[in-house]
């Protein structure tokens, strides 16, 4: 590490308090300011950041002088401030990309975005400050407050990459599982690029492995590869995408030539129930009616295999769908729930009461003269989802509960849709 020299003794005071104290780093920001005016700013924050008094804060005149600082861990956010044009290289910016993957930047400079379009192109996309002093450290607050710190795991990968969308983020969110590890770029919440190690892919194909991922651990940290939006796709696109193809490896089969040979050693083959034998059976296997003959000439005629039955229907959707409470199968015509999954609601009364509002719905359109099928009807309440989503071709609707606070209603939609499709009644 750099050795200190040609810095005052106020930095170097700060400097030992932020090493001798690391118990404080999970929750006290560490913030590094350079420039000729650090102490000023340093000076501003303490008295008007909210909480400025409790922050670890550095300060540099020069980045000559930032490299011989020795910071452990690293800062959380590093202020540059630069009065003129701005090289397309920077040694800070290349140490940090080497020694400081979790660092974050904020530019302050009277430069407009586009005349340092050739840094960001080199280092990625960085939010920008006016070097007004108020402008600047009201900036500074802005970052500190939405810093993320450490590392996050057992949570929903989609739903965090819409946080970032909402809070239109710019950083890399590093993603490891057990067999490989990955990052995704955002540029202010746009999904940009992708990169996976093993395979060494990058863009579109890289991003849907990692969506497929399970049992991640995430990492914040700062992305160097922003500036050029190589996936193209919005984020809602790519994650529906992401399901649709989760969904359908998760449904195929794959048939081994094993599954049709019987064990040497047996004298004769197993003996199967009907129902047995005919899941046992890929459903392409005959694609016409199988007839056994027999001596009285008569025949029996094995029934078509069936995809998905109802109850596997509903709780595929009660494992799948993320916040889902019950479900139940509904036939609109008489009211009867058909099959029914999960609790905290009265499914029966549910059903019929539903059914209620499906035939006030479709009654109400054939009065207005309105064209074209209903695909779901939904209904908002204050912690709760309530979906009524309509089987094709049959008179039936799959009524699905969902808590409002851990549900990702594009996505439930989603896989209703993909459920309804392979659903066989």
């Amino acid at each position: 590490m750099y050795q200190q020299s040609g810095v005052n003794q106020n930095q170097r005071a700060r400097e030992s308090e932020i090493r001798t104290d690391p118990s404080a780093f999970s929750v006290v920001p560490v913030v590094l300011i350079v420039g000729q005016h650090a102490d000023a700013v340093v000076a501003e924050l303490r008295h008007s950041a909210p909480g400025g008094e409790h922050w670890h804060l550095t300060s540099s005149a020069t980045p000559e002088d930032a490299l011989r600082l020795t910071f452990a861990p690293a800062p959380d956010l590093l202020v540059l401030q630069v009065d003129a044009s701005i090289s397309e290289t920077h040694p800070l910016f290349e140490y940090a990309r080497l020694a400081w993957p979790e660092t974050f930047f904020l530019l302050s400079t009277p430069c407009t975005r586009e005349e340092v379009q050739p840094l960001f192109s080199q280092y990625g996309d960085m939010p920008l400050a006016s070097p007004e002093l108020a402008s600047l450290c009201a900036a500074i607050a802005h970052e500190v407050a939405t810093l993320s710190h450490g590392s996050l795991r057992g949570l929903s990968l989609p739903s965090f990459l819409q946080m970032m969308e909402w809070e239109a983020k710019s950083l890399a969110i590093r993603v490891q599982c057990e067999q490989d590890w990955g990052r995704l770029h955002l540029k202010q919440g746009r999904l940009v690029d992708a990169y996976v190690h093993q395979q060494q892919r990058y863009g579109e194909a890289a991003a849907f492995e990692i969506l497929n991922w399970q049992d991640t651990t995430v990492t914040i940290e700062r992305s160097y590869r922003n500036e050029h939006d190589v996936i193209g796709q919005p984020l809602t696109s790519l994650l529906m995408e992401a399901m649709k193809r989760k969904d359908e490896g998760a449904h195929a089969k794959v048939l081994r030539l094993d599954d049709f040979i019987l064990d040497k050693e047996s004298k004769e083959p197993p003996v199967l129930e009907w129902d047995q034998a005919q899941a046992a059976l890929p459903p392409t296997l005959f694609p016409a009616p199988i007839v056994f003959p027999s001596e009285e000439k008569s025949s029996v005629t094995i029934p078509q295999f069936n995809i998905a039955n109802v109850k596997d229907t509903l709780d595929t959707a009660l494992e799948t769908i993320d916040g889902a409470i019950a479900a139940a199968l509904v036939d609109y015509g008489s009211g009867m729930a058909l099959g029914m999954v999960g609790n905290g609601v009265h499914l029966e009364m549910a059903a019929a009461g539903n059914t209620e509002v499906m035939r006030a719905l479709v009654g109400t359109l054939k009065m207005l003269g309105i064209q074209g099928g209903i695909e779901d009807i939904l209904i908002t309440l204050d912690k709760q989802y309530h979906i009524l989503y309509i089987v094709p071709s049959h008179p039936l609707f799959i009524y699905l509960v969902l808590s409002k606070d851990q549900s990702n209603l594009a996505m439930a939609r989603y896989k209703l849709r993909t459920l309804t499709q392979d659903l066989n009644i």
